[in-house]
């Protein structure tokens, strides 16, 4: 691992300064903001470790997806562990293009769209494919002692020990990254700082459900006005992205803030 994780840090310092991850962050903006409203980190918290829980077409590459478009559309890196070598190139075809024109409206006049160029993107997605889903957690540590990304996700990896989540959630408050790492029931063992559960609704609509977070909600009355907009049937917040045929487009993430 020693060798493998000077020759990263080499070739990351030659290719892209690292990311400023430091004390100034303390969240990553999920994009959905009824959600990150809630969370006291306003958004995915930095160098803590994040469950993503929720059944197989749930909509976690969904929300992953527009969580990735809006940290890279930051100027920020991310590094996507693929463990199970699941992911669709196609569903992830001009992220390129529409974090560049979160970054900048005007670069994406006129630019055709992309699929995914192998490992790495022109604005600093990562996207690891391990040899087999046991080896995922190997990457994502190599990968947070690195220093060079604001997100680290782990997908499709078998459940995580609680001695692998601790080492990782170190490493993850070493480099100031957020840790998101994917499952389908949560092990409870893991010492995490937030955890999510992606839920399909009734008339394609996906729910998020805080089931747990480390901290209060910052706003102490916003589970009661989400239960009123609930009852009343009004939708909570529209998931907007740059529109491609494999974004968000018009679906909606209800947020259920639960009391752990």
């Amino acid at each position: 691992m020693t060798a493998a994780l000077a020759t990263l840090k080499k070739n990351l310092a030659d290719l892209v300064p690292v990311s400023p991850t430091g004390s100034d962050i303390t969240g990553l903006a999920s994009g959905i903001d009824a959600l990150d409203s809630a969370l006291p980190s306003r958004g995915i918290p930095m160098g803590r470790l994040t469950e993503l829980l929720g059944a197989r077409g749930s909509g976690k590459t969904t929300f992953l997806r527009h969580l990735v478009q809006v940290t890279l559309g930051k100027g920020l890196w991310v590094a996507y562990v693929d463990a199970s070598r699941s992911l669709a190139p196609r569903d992830w075809a001009g992220l390129d293009e529409e974090a560049s024109a979160i970054r900048n409206p005007q670069s994406a006049i006129h630019q055709p769209p992309s699929a995914i160029r192998g490992l790495q993107s022109d604005l600093g997605l990562w996207i690891i494919r391990p040899t087999s889903p046991s080896k995922g957690t190997w990457a994502a540590d190599v990968l947070l002692r690195s220093g060079a990304f604001a997100l680290v996700v782990l997908d499709g990896t078998p459940p995580l020990s609680r001695s692998v989540a601790v080492r990782l959630t170190r490493l993850a408050r070493s480099a100031g990254a957020a840790l998101v790492v994917t499952g389908e029931e949560s092990a409870a063992a893991i010492p995490g700082a937030l955890r999510l559960r992606v839920e399909r609704r009734k008339g394609d609509r996906t729910a998020c459900r805080v089931l747990r977070a480390a901290c209060k909600p910052r706003n102490a009355n916003h589970e009661s006005r989400i239960a009123d907009q609930l009852e009343s049937g009004q939708s909570i917040s529209p998931l907007t992205a740059r529109s491609t045929q494999h974004a968000v487009g018009s679906s909606q993430f209800q947020i259920l803030v639960e009391k752990g």
